[in-house]
């Protein structure tokens, strides 16, 4: 009885050994998995906490003022908010989209070219909630992130009790860098042509007054800004909306690139559409955008130039479906692609986009190019508008697809530039 005992008892101990070794194999798979998936992303010199543990520790804010006119504009101050926010880990409060055509109508009533006051001139019903466009559900995986939905006038009062610090710096002014290694003086880098002022701004891009011509040519922001004690952070006046943040340390450069292209990506609801959209028109299939109302230099170019661009890239070779991106009203006007043998798809021939501007004519179109943007950046041959940011990010969408992410790569449409320190 005594044995039958024993050998009982010993079994029950094997069986619990083995489940205890399976359990922690478990945890280990999984741990690496999670460890190399963080390493992939990491951003240099930056503490790397888990999601959880990092929405508990994080206390502090980052946010913008929107700089107005587009929303490829918007978006870049967007993409720039989130790189910071990152590096200063920070919470980052999303600031909504406001429509294109609304904020001109209220530039000419006002006669007014200040983009981010113009931005303040909107409604909370005029403004759209970014998730509509970008996935913020994904991009909270990487940093925490609260969305805005109200005005600016709300924002700004809804946390007027809390401590701010106000950052302006105009990036046509002064170039903005992360951080001057000790070895590079002041007297090498005002040398750099990178970092040379414009000359004449813009009169819609003339903020952050003050700044005296005596200053360096440059804002060193990473150690300043990680100086700051202050509960938020706060880009005024539109600054965050500069083209060009350098970077001279390789490995933070090469983080921030991949951070706009692995983790900004388009919202769930826009990619189904798109995928209806791509299956209707069947593929493959060939885009253009033409840019042509409010812009003096679309307004050049007849149906002619667009004609010879698609000849020299022998489009139609590929595919005779053209799908045709544009703020042209008068359709007509591209019959020509017609006649040349093209089977021309414009935003109007789809229930879904019909839809989507009838629900809101303030918004619709905004909503309806950022799908278009999506669309075209699937297509076999894409002929641009050189002159447009809408353009520019197509380009970075499609350069992105054969992007080797060990490399650092100056795409168009992304601020993020790696400056070679050595090589000063």
């Amino acid at each position: 009885m005594w044995q039958r005992y024993t050998k009982r008892r010993l079994n029950q101990i094997c069986r619990l050994v083995i489940t205890i070794t399976f359990l922690s194999l478990v945890v280990i798979i999984a741990w690496k998995t999670n460890s190399s998936g963080e390493d992939q992303y990491e951003w240099y010199g930056v503490e790397q906490i888990p999601h959880q543990e990092k929405r508990s520790k994080q206390k502090h804010y980052l946010s913008y003022q929107p700089p107005g006119g587009g929303w490829n504009n918007q978006r870049i101050a967007f993409e720039n908010a989130v790189i910071m926010a990152i590096m200063l880990k920070r919470i980052l409060l999303v600031q909504p989209l406001g429509p294109h055509n609304r904020i001109l109508e209220l530039k000419k009533q006002y006669n007014q070219s200040v983009g981010y006051a113009i931005y303040n001139m909107l409604t909370t019903k005029e403004l759209v909630p970014i998730s509509k466009l970008i996935d913020l559900q994904r991009l909270s995986s990487l940093l925490s992130v609260y969305e805005i939905s109200s005005n600016h006038h709300d924002f700004i009062k809804k946390y007027n009790s809390s401590s701010w610090y106000n950052a302006c710096h105009n990036g046509l002014s002064f170039p903005w860098v992360d951080k001057i290694p000790n070895e590079l003086n002041s007297d090498r880098i005002n040398f750099c042509q990178n970092f040379k002022k414009s000359g004449t701004i813009p009169k819609y891009r003339q903020y952050c007054p003050g700044k005296s011509e005596n200053e360096l040519a440059f804002w060193e922001f990473l150690p300043e800004l990680r100086r700051r004690k202050e509960d938020m952070i706060y880009f005024e006046k539109g600054s965050l909306f500069v083209r060009q943040v350098f970077f001279t340390d390789y490995k933070r450069a090469l983080s921030a690139q991949k951070t706009l292209i692995d983790w900004i990506r388009p919202a769930p609801n826009v990619l189904s559409n798109v995928a209806m959209i791509i299956s209707t028109i069947g593929k493959p299939f060939n885009a253009i955008h033409v840019r042509r109302k409010n812009h003096k230099t679309g307004q050049r170019f007849g149906i002619q130039y667009w004609l010879s661009r698609l000849s020299k890239a022998k489009a139609i070779q590929y595919s005779e479906k053209l799908y045709v991106a544009t703020d042209e009203t008068n359709l007509t006007w591209f019959y020509p692609l017609t006649e040349a043998g093209y089977n021309v798809f414009f935003a109007t021939d789809f229930d879904v986009f019909r839809r989507i501007n009838e629900s809101n004519p303030i918004t619709g179109n905004d909503i309806i190019g950022f799908h278009e943007q999506v669309i075209c950046s699937h297509a076999n041959i894409f002929i641009h508008s050189y002159y447009s940011t809408f353009s520019w990010l197509i380009q970075r969408y499609r350069n992105a697809q054969s992007w080797d992410r060990k490399q650092f790569r100056h795409f168009q449409f992304s601020s993020v530039n790696w400056i070679n320190t050595s090589m000063l």
